[in-house]
Protein backbone atom coordinates (compact mmCIF):
# COMPACT_ATOMS: atom_id res chain seq x y z
CA UNK A 1 0.00 0.00 0.00
CA UNK A 2 1.23 3.26 -0.68
CA UNK A 3 1.13 5.96 1.48
CA UNK A 4 1.29 9.49 0.64
CA UNK A 5 1.15 11.98 3.62
CA UNK A 6 1.95 15.88 4.06
CA UNK A 7 2.95 15.67 0.34
CA UNK A 8 2.64 18.97 -1.77
CA UNK A 9 2.65 18.84 -5.32
CA UNK A 10 1.07 21.95 -7.45
CA UNK A 11 0.58 20.89 -10.70
CA UNK A 12 1.44 18.04 -10.52
CA UNK A 13 0.66 15.22 -12.90
CA UNK A 14 -0.72 11.98 -12.13
CA UNK A 15 -2.38 11.29 -15.57
CA UNK A 16 -3.44 7.71 -16.57
CA UNK A 17 -1.37 6.48 -13.39
CA UNK A 18 -2.52 3.20 -11.20
CA UNK A 19 -2.96 4.30 -7.82
CA UNK A 20 -4.66 1.62 -6.48
CA UNK A 21 -6.09 1.79 -2.50
CA UNK A 22 -3.46 3.98 -2.12
CA UNK A 23 -3.89 6.39 1.28
CA UNK A 24 -3.99 10.57 1.13
CA UNK A 25 -3.29 12.31 4.15
CA UNK A 26 -2.83 15.76 4.51
CA UNK A 27 -1.93 16.28 1.03
CA UNK A 28 -1.84 19.43 -1.26
CA UNK A 29 -2.34 19.24 -4.79
CA UNK A 30 -3.44 22.74 -6.45
CA UNK A 31 -4.43 22.15 -9.97
CA UNK A 32 -3.37 18.58 -10.22
CA UNK A 33 -3.94 15.99 -13.21
CA UNK A 34 -5.66 13.40 -12.76
CA UNK A 35 -7.39 12.58 -16.06
CA UNK A 36 -7.93 8.58 -16.63
CA UNK A 37 -6.25 7.97 -13.24
CA UNK A 38 -6.71 4.86 -11.49
CA UNK A 39 -8.24 5.94 -8.10
CA UNK A 40 -10.29 2.70 -6.87
CA UNK A 41 -9.99 2.39 -3.41
CA UNK A 42 -8.42 5.09 -2.56
CA UNK A 43 -8.97 7.12 0.73
CA UNK A 44 -8.33 11.02 0.71
CA UNK A 45 -8.35 12.59 4.34
CA UNK A 46 -8.09 16.25 4.59
CA UNK A 47 -6.79 16.61 1.55
CA UNK A 48 -7.14 19.68 -0.99
CA UNK A 49 -7.19 19.66 -4.65
CA UNK A 50 -8.31 22.79 -5.47
CA UNK A 51 -9.09 23.35 -9.76
CA UNK A 52 -7.48 19.58 -9.89
CA UNK A 53 -8.90 17.39 -12.96
CA UNK A 54 -10.39 14.01 -12.49
CA UNK A 55 -11.70 13.65 -15.97
CA UNK A 56 -12.48 10.22 -16.63
CA UNK A 57 -11.00 8.91 -13.39
CA UNK A 58 -11.53 5.06 -11.86
CA UNK A 59 -13.44 5.98 -8.76
CA UNK A 60 -15.20 3.45 -7.65
CA UNK A 61 -14.87 2.69 -3.51
CA UNK A 62 -12.48 5.61 -3.27
CA UNK A 63 -13.47 7.74 -0.52
CA UNK A 64 -13.42 11.56 0.56
CA UNK A 65 -12.58 12.57 4.01
CA UNK A 66 -12.34 16.03 4.96
CA UNK A 67 -11.14 17.81 2.03
CA UNK A 68 -11.44 20.44 0.04
CA UNK A 69 -12.60 19.49 -3.71
CA UNK A 70 -13.08 23.18 -4.86
CA UNK A 71 -13.07 23.98 -8.40
CA UNK A 72 -12.67 20.17 -9.75
CA UNK A 73 -13.48 18.96 -12.72
CA UNK A 74 -14.51 15.10 -12.36
CA UNK A 75 -16.52 14.85 -16.09
CA UNK A 76 -16.27 11.58 -17.58
CA UNK A 77 -15.43 10.06 -14.00
CA UNK A 78 -17.53 7.75 -12.07
CA UNK A 79 -17.73 10.59 -9.05
CA UNK A 80 -20.81 9.06 -8.20
CA UNK A 81 -19.18 5.49 -6.46
CA UNK A 82 -17.17 7.15 -4.30
CA UNK A 83 -17.77 8.52 -1.24
CA UNK A 84 -17.36 12.15 0.08
CA UNK A 85 -17.93 12.59 3.85
CA UNK A 86 -17.51 16.52 5.09
CA UNK A 87 -15.85 17.43 2.07
CA UNK A 88 -16.29 21.27 0.54
CA UNK A 89 -17.72 20.56 -3.10
CA UNK A 90 -17.94 24.08 -4.38
CA UNK A 91 -17.78 25.09 -8.43
CA UNK A 92 -16.97 21.10 -9.17
CA UNK A 93 -17.85 20.23 -12.19
CA UNK A 94 -20.02 16.69 -12.14
CA UNK A 95 -20.72 13.86 -14.80
CA UNK A 96 -23.31 14.12 -16.79
CA UNK A 97 -25.21 11.21 -18.28
CA UNK A 98 -24.70 10.41 -21.68
CA UNK A 99 -28.47 10.50 -23.47
CA UNK A 100 -29.42 10.54 -27.21
CA UNK A 101 -31.42 13.50 -28.27
CA UNK A 102 -31.72 12.44 -31.85
CA UNK A 103 -31.58 8.75 -34.00
CA UNK A 104 -33.29 7.08 -36.48
CA UNK A 105 -36.63 5.32 -35.15
CA UNK A 106 -36.50 1.68 -33.60
CA UNK A 107 -32.37 1.69 -33.35
CA UNK A 108 -31.15 1.38 -30.10
CA UNK A 109 -26.98 2.43 -30.00
CA UNK A 110 -24.69 -0.56 -29.85
CA UNK A 111 -23.51 -2.02 -26.16
CA UNK A 112 -20.03 -0.60 -25.39
CA UNK A 113 -18.37 -2.37 -22.87
CA UNK A 114 -16.48 0.75 -21.25
CA UNK A 115 -12.16 -0.34 -21.32
CA UNK A 116 -9.88 1.46 -18.69
CA UNK A 117 -7.76 4.04 -19.85
CA UNK A 118 -5.19 3.98 -16.83
CA UNK A 119 -1.91 1.68 -16.66
CA UNK A 120 -2.97 -1.36 -15.38
CA UNK A 121 -1.01 -2.75 -12.77
CA UNK A 122 1.55 -5.53 -13.12
CA UNK A 123 0.63 -8.48 -11.13
CA UNK A 124 2.77 -10.47 -8.85
CA UNK A 125 3.79 -13.61 -11.75
CA UNK A 126 4.57 -10.83 -14.06
CA UNK A 127 6.60 -8.98 -11.73
CA UNK A 128 8.27 -12.77 -10.71
CA UNK A 129 8.96 -13.17 -14.80
CA UNK A 130 10.44 -10.09 -15.44
CA UNK A 131 12.67 -10.11 -12.44
CA UNK A 132 13.93 -13.67 -13.22
CA UNK A 133 14.58 -12.31 -17.18
CA UNK A 134 16.85 -9.74 -15.68
CA UNK A 135 18.72 -11.83 -13.42
CA UNK A 136 19.66 -14.64 -15.76
CA UNK A 137 23.36 -14.84 -17.38
CA UNK A 138 23.65 -13.26 -20.58
CA UNK A 139 24.22 -16.16 -23.57
CA UNK A 140 27.93 -16.41 -25.13
CA UNK A 141 25.95 -14.48 -28.71
CA UNK A 142 25.40 -11.51 -25.97
CA UNK A 143 28.61 -11.67 -24.38
CA UNK A 144 31.11 -11.59 -27.35
CA UNK A 145 29.86 -8.18 -28.69
CA UNK A 146 29.05 -7.73 -32.37
CA UNK A 147 30.20 -9.51 -34.95
CA UNK A 148 32.37 -7.92 -37.51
Amino acid sequence: MLLLQSCRGNMASFERASLFATQWQDTVVEDGNFEFADLRNAVFTRCWFGRSCFVGAALEGAQFIECDLTGADFYWSDFDDSKCFSCELKDIRRPEEQKIVYGPKGVKPPVVIPKPLYRQATSEEERQKLLASCLEPLSENAESGPKK
